[in-house]
């Protein structure tokens, strides 16, 4: 499951800012750690079983959960509503990594989760009126979801940005127009270009006679000068 870097940086955050001893810190990963379980229990941490929705929403909400208790919030009421709050505006999201890897969307996406986790965290310590949705509802509502998501967006690379990035742009009707647009140079004035090959695998339905490496050309652009600083010069 993908807590990433979720969990450890909202908590860390808020330890670095208001000077939470260790011992706290662990209690917190421990509630965290609870809301995990109950969702790997209900429902599903694998993004090949319900989609991204089982990994990153669910790190958001332990993220969300562990930081409302270093906040002091009401383990029942407040903590609650927290990892409820995260986990429910991730629902139905799909899981379509970029050529297979867990890099695009997937490194954005975390990062974007611990942030939504802080602010599920604040949101529940600022309130204490009884929540209209409770966390086990939409634990449920996940998992009711997951079963309906097509194959396509479950981790498979089939699907979504997977199957869209590298074919070009496309029209109105869906279809791919043009050369792939993972392999066209992107020179900018000031800079200049150059292609680093990179081995990578196909998508999952290759993988299972084997790996297939293939070189994929990533476009980087390096710029000739040190970007200007406002303000001087």
């Amino acid at each position: 499951m993908r807590i990433g870097g979720g969990v450890p940086a909202a908590l860390k955050v808020l330890q670095e800012k208001f000077g939470f001893p260790d011992a706290r810190v662990h209690d917190a990963l421990l509630v965290a750690g609870l809301v995990g379980l109950a969702v790997a229990k209900n429902a599903s941490i694998s993004g090949a079983e319900v989609g991204c929705q089982g990994e990153v929403a669910t790190a958001s909400a332990m993220a969300a959960a562990g930081a409302c208790y270093l906040l002091g919030g009401d383990v029942e009421d407040q903590v609650d509503r927290a990892a409820e709050t995260a986990l429910e505006h991730y629902l139905g999201l799909t899981c379509d990594p970029v050529y297979g890897l867990v890099q695009i969307p997937c490194i954005e996406r975390n990062a974007a989760a611990a942030v939504a986790a802080m602010n599920a965290a604040n949101l529940a310590v600022l309130t204490r009126a009884e929540d209209k949705i409770k966390f086990d509802a939409a634990v449920a509502a996940m998992r009711e979801i997951g079963r309906d998501m097509d194959r396509k967006y479950k981790e498979t690379a089939l699907g979504g940005l997977a199957s869209l990035v590298g074919r070009g742009p496309v029209g109105e009707d869906g279809a791919s127009r043009g050369p792939s647009a993972s392999r066209a140079p992107d020179a900018r004035p000031g800079g200049e270009t150059f292609l680093l090959s990179m081995p990578n695998v196909e998508p999952f339905r290759q993988r299972r006679s084997g790996p297939v490496k293939r070189e994929r050309r990533l476009c980087y652009q390096r710029r000739a000068s040190p970007r200007p600083v406002p303000g001087q010069g």
